[in-house]
């Protein structure tokens, strides 16, 4: 399987393809798909594979020759599928390429490429499954038998009644969409293991073609999700937790100075001469709710203050651990991750760190395409320990950079809250550091760092 640009660029292959063409996975990249054809029939599937990527058809499939590295020729079935974006628009293509060789030299090779298959699946340490074109079950690897312990019905998934009941009809529909239109798929539920208990999945199936271009096989994996499900979950609340304990302390903090203002005002209508007995009753009423008022505020302060106090910490693996939590999303959208990272320590609170860390690379990941590049670095300069997160999006706008750290500017509209970047900046100067920006929206060099720089471990005093 490979991935392919709007230009019919390779941008992802995946291992079975580098060893059917010969090529590590670096020499392919950016390369174009058509080139590994004989010469004389490039030229067709160029112009085919264009208008699909064009828009002006979604499916391609055919049947070629592929050059080896080295020069030996194997005869293939590619089927080519475009997917497209939220809009419609197209956005990238998928190629299966299936090695059909065999079927030109005899049955007898053929019967030790499916050998060689068949142990394959057994050793891909996920959950792997066959089904026949209409969904019905024709092989699960024991990875599938020794999570399920279930034997394969004539249903697809091998039973509907593995399936969380609250994710049923979603997978359901999903599967059935996908056998109408063909096209491969990818779904997360709930899935019911050996113990009786569920646990999240990520399955992904695939359709495989006959070398008449029709609907053979559907190929699938699922992979056991659940930990990471349950880290994206804890990572969320966490951050919407921590974003309104900082608006609520600071609303708090701001109602201050007028609560004290209102009190003095009472304090002298309550001492005026001549006050009539009514008034001075009601006025020492308006005093006593002012003082709930306060306590109130009083505690609000005191709630968001206790978040522990600052200790030594490798700020290297803090952001290894927060990465962590972030790797189902990179994957899912074929996010490169490069890291550049030397042990430091560092004086800080350990929950606010992660809470910047993790909003700097969910603000990166947000800003990149698929296929992008995110580098996290982690580099000491003299005094001072610099975080760098990088990525390969768009870039922003100067309008946009000058208001980046105001509290609830927003470029995410109805999904951002703008308190992200507000609430990192002030946690980084509470650590007597900085958050910086640089952005570029040039065409060769587009992209976005955020630069958060603190005082090594001895040369900081946490600021109140």
């Amino acid at each position: 399987m490979v991935m392919l640009d709007l230009d019919g660029r390779i941008r992802y292959a995946n291992t079975a393809y580098c060893e059917m063409s010969g090529y590590a996975a670096a020499k392919l990249e950016n390369r174009k798909f058509v080139s590994l054809e004989p010469s004389e029939e490039r030229a067709g599937m160029r112009q085919q594979l264009i208008r699909l990527l064009r828009g002006e058809q979604d499916n391609l499939r055919l049947s070629t020759r592929l050059v080896r590295k080295g020069g030996a020729v194997l005869w293939v079935n590619v089927s080519v599928s475009l997917l497209r974006d939220g809009k419609g628009e197209p956005q990238s293509a998928m190629a299966v390429i299936e090695d059909v060789t065999p079927q030109h030299t005899g049955n007898d090779a053929l019967q030790v490429i499916r050998a060689e298959q068949l142990q394959l699946m057994e050793a891909i340490p996920q959950m792997v499954w066959v089904t026949g074109p209409a969904g019905e079950p024709e092989y699960v690897n024991e990875r599938w038998r020794i999570f399920t312990h279930a034997i394969p019905t004539k249903e697809p998934f091998g039973g509907l009644d593995l399936i969380h009941p609250e994710d049923r009809e979603r997978a359901a529909e999903m599967f059935v969409s996908a056998l109408r239109t063909e096209r491969s798929y990818e779904v997360e539920y709930r899935m019911r293991n050996a113990d009786g208990n569920y646990r999240w999945v990520l399955t992904r199936a695939q359709p495989l073609m006959d070398a008449m271009g029709r609907l053979a096989h559907w190929f699938g994996s699922s992979m056991d999700i659940h930990e990471r499900k349950t880290a994206e979950s804890l990572l969320r609340r966490t951050e919407k937790l921590a974003a309104a304990g900082r608006l609520a302390a600071s609303v708090a903090h701001e109602i201050n100075n007028p609560l004290e203002a209102v009190g003095n005002l009472l304090y002298l209508a309550l001492h005026e001469q001549g006050l009539p007995a009514v008034s001075k009753r009601y006025l020492g009423l308006a005093n006593e709710e002012l003082r709930r008022v306060g306590n109130i505020v009083s505690q609000t302060l005191g709630f968001y203050r206790e978040s522990g106090g600052p200790q030594s910490l490798d700020l290297c693996a803090l952001a290894n651990d927060v990465l962590s939590l972030y790797e189902r999303k990179f994957d899912a959208r074929q996010i490169r991750v490069t890291r550049s990272m030397e042990s430091v320590i560092v004086e800080g609170v350990a929950g606010e760190l992660r809470q910047v860390v993790a909003n700097l690379l969910s603000n990166a990941l947000d800003a990149m395409e698929p296929y992008g590049i995110l580098a996290i670095e982690v580099r000491t300069h003299r005094d001072e320990v610099r975080l760098t997160v990088s990525d390969t999006g768009h870039g922003m706008a100067k309008p946009v950079l000058d208001h980046i750290f105001e509290p609830f500017f927003t470029t995410k509209k109805d999904v951002g809250t703008g308190l992200g970047l507000w609430v990192s900046k002030g946690i980084v100067e509470k650590h007597q550091g900085r958050l910086d920006v640089v952005s570029s929206q040039e065409a060769e060099d587009h992209g976005t760092a955020f630069v958060m720089t603190l005082p090594r471990r001895g040369a900081m005093r946490l600021s109140a």
